[in-house]
């Protein structure tokens, strides 16, 4: 097939291995080109370089392994912490709001229109009812009372335990 003149692709196996044959004619010469060339060769250097890209890619997966993993335990450091505070921050609130609560609970204000008696100075309550503005403004309020008098009723009650201011 090779002598016929016509150009020639094939193969065949001598002593294991398989040999790649083309053969061409070379009129101006008067020529037979044969070239031959075994398997072994070209294959080597296609697995060689087989072998060196999956090293490749192993290293490089190897490498974006490693950053995944840094980058997941740094994101869940600092979801623990946000975490952490926020519980933190809720807890204070939770006992801010209970203090806030416990004081307004004691904390009696008192507002609005108080009618009170010209005369007696009682105060009518919620209820329509007159009662001492002593007693009012301690069931309304955290204030207590103690009782004294001031000169000038101190003059008009008792005058003649007032001694006389004017120097007469």
């Amino acid at each position: 097939q090779v002598l016929s003149g016509a150009p020639y692709s094939g193969r065949y196996t001598a002593e294991n291995h398989v040999v790649h044959v083309d053969a061409r004619f070379i009129p101006e010469l008067n020529w037979y080109l044969v070239v031959q060339q075994t398997e072994e060769k070209p294959l080597k250097e296609i697995n060689r370089m087989l072998l060196v890209n999956l090293a490749v890619c192993a290293g490089i997966s190897g490498i974006a392994v490693l950053l995944l993993i840094f980058m997941v335990n740094a994101y869940e450091r600092t979801t623990r912490t946000q975490k952490a505070e926020i519980i933190r921050q809720h807890d204070d609130l939770l006992a801010k709001n209970t203090k806030l609560e416990e004081a307004l609970a004691t904390v009696q204000t008192l507002g609005g229109l108080l009618p009170i008696c010209a005369a007696c100075k009682k105060i009518r309550n919620d209820r329509g009812y007159w009662q001492q503005i002593e007693s009012y403004i301690r069931d309304h309020s955290e204030a207590e009372f103690t009782h004294g008098i001031c000169p000038d009723c101190s003059q008009k009650l008792y005058p003649d335990l007032m001694e006389d201011t004017d120097g007469s």
